[in-house]
């Protein structure tokens, strides 16, 4: 059988008939999902973030200045002890690294399939 509490405000707000009395509207007890608040909240301070993820000029993290650095030092590095063809080849390979993040970061998720099948097949080509 099954056996409705009306003492459970979760039922009793959704029960309008039981046994054959209208028992809709719920009484107000019942109605109020939260009760009221009665205190005024303090406004919250958020805490200050972590060294690394501090904004530096307010352009970026400190985190994303660190590794700029350290990528313009392994650069510098590869710079002076690689051989000129290397370092082309290098240049190249970045420029296209960029420009596909750039290509793709701005696609709509729908079309990312069809934009990698398109460049799988274009790297194919390329490759015959």
């Amino acid at each position: 059988t099954l056996t409705i509490d009306l003492d459970d405000p979760v039922l009793r707000g959704m029960t309008c008939v039981h046994r054959g009395i209208v028992t809709w509207p719920p009484s107000e007890d019942v109605s109020l999902a939260v009760p009221p608040r009665t205190d005024s909240p303090l406004p919250q301070v958020p805490p200050p973030p972590p060294l690394l993820e501090r904004r530096v000029a307010n352009l970026a993290t400190l985190r994303e200045v660190l590794a700029a650095a350290c990528a313009a030092v392994a650069a510098g590095l590869v710079a002076g002890f690689a051989p000129a063809p290397f370092l082309e080849q290098l240049l190249y390979f970045v420029l296209a690294g960029a420009l596909g993040v750039h290509l793709v970061r701005d696609v709509d998720p729908a079309l990312h399939a069809p934009l990698l099948a398109v460049g799988s097949g274009l790297s194919g080509a390329g490759v015959l």
